[in-house]
């Protein structure tokens, strides 16, 4: 069976931006987003691969991945034959890889009949941890996300931050709003800068219930981790990503294992590179959960199956996309109760693309 045929088509589907960050953040004296453009303008590609014998996958690609990065890497798996395709030799570039490794996990699963998770050893789990999210609010504002976080059935929120926010003020309004038992998860994407000051923050930050603090200070310097780890009580963890070089986030993984800089382990990617990171991670007893780049429908399907499919992935995860666009662009929503997503269990990702919601959001089909 061989790749025959692939369609790709540029899309961006919207954010409802009240989901995602308090008006202030946007245009008022608190600073804009520090995204240019910002994530939800960025476009993304879906792919439908064709195959020899009928079947069809589908995947979908990052954001801020160039059209002739897209072109080269579809050239490059045209003719390929499937059934004896290592997918760690996929003639595709790095940042292209994670959305054609979906497709071709889909068309694998549907030749045999079975889901995804089969394909990687099969799940642990029925349905998978979440956390909800938001990006800056106001403590008034986080406090109505909560509301409807909690009024969800999710036990916590995840919000993107920064050193100078008022973080003290959010974690009361939160407490206040839906009670001590509800967690928080910071994430300041490095953006705490250094020890000093983070540790300054947590301190008083103690009394809240944070659930852990994610990438607080700059990633490189490992030693800042094992820092934070012995001066505070608050759980520490790294985020490694697809984005970077598959080699350089596994060394990272274990760099962080030996210097003893981390509790937890957040990481984003393929199916197939998040489950080899979570088992080095499971090795050191360490608990993971599945990042994401607030993305569409077939991604955080692909991110179940993985999740479903690793022992230690029992953290919440970043499955949130769904929360704050206009569509996901599969006729099924992903099914999310009581703080937990269903795992898919038809032939493949289990998700079929729905061709109505592509044509709506469709900026231009890419010609090979």
């Amino acid at each position: 069976m061989r790749v025959k045929e692939i369609e790709i088509f540029e899309v961006i589907v919207p954010v409802n931006i009240e989901a995602v960050y308090s008006e202030e953040y946007l245009t008022g004296p608190y600073s804009a987003p520090e995204e240019k453009p910002p994530f939800y303008e960025i476009p993304k590609y879906i792919f439908k691969v064709y195959t020899s014998d009928g079947l069809v996958g589908f995947g979908e690609s990052l954001r801020g991945i160039s059209i002739e990065s897209v072109r080269e890497g579809v050239r490059g798996l045209k003719g390929v034959e499937i059934d004896d395709l290592n997918l760690n030799d996929l003639p595709i570039n790095e940042d292209l890889y994670i959305g054609l490794e979906a497709a071709i996990f889909d068309i694998v699963g549907k030749q045999h009949g079975m889901p995804v998770y089969k394909l990687l050893g099969g799940a642990y789990r029925k349905s998978v941890y979440v956390n909800f999210w938001t990006h800056r609010r106001t403590p008034e504002d986080l406090a109505k996300r909560a509301i409807i976080a909690k009024n969800k059935g999710f036990d916590g929120i995840k919000i993107k931050c920064k050193l100078g926010d008022p973080m003290v003020e959010r974690a009361k309004a939160v407490e206040e709003a839906v009670g001590p038992d509800f967690y928080l998860i910071l994430d300041p994407n490095e953006r705490f800068y250094n020890p000093a000051e983070t540790i300054k923050l947590m301190r008083k930050l103690e009394r809240f219930n944070i659930l852990l603090l994610e990438s607080p200070v700059p990633q490189w310097n490992l030693d800042w981790y094992a820092l934070l780890r012995r001066k505070l009580d608050v759980p520490i963890a790294i985020h490694v990503s697809q984005m970077s070089p598959r080699a350089k986030g596994k060394y990272q993984v274990i760099e962080a294992i030996k210097k003893e800089a981390i509790d937890y382990l957040n990481i984003s990617g393929g199916l197939v590179e998040f489950v080899k990171l979570a088992a080095i991670a499971e090795a050191a007893g360490i608990q993971v959960w599945h990042g994401s780049g607030v993305d569409l429908g077939i991604l955080d399907a692909s991110y179940v199956h993985a999740a479903a499919a690793t022992p230690n992935c029992t953290l919440p995860s970043d499955i949130v996309g769904n929360f704050i666009r206009e569509d996901d662009l599969i006729k099924e929503p992903l099914k999310f109760e009581g703080g937990r997503v269903k795992v898919p269990d038809k032939p493949g990702l289990g998700v079929e693309l729905d061709e109505k919601a592509l044509e709506k959001y469709t900026v231009q089909k890419i010609d090979i």
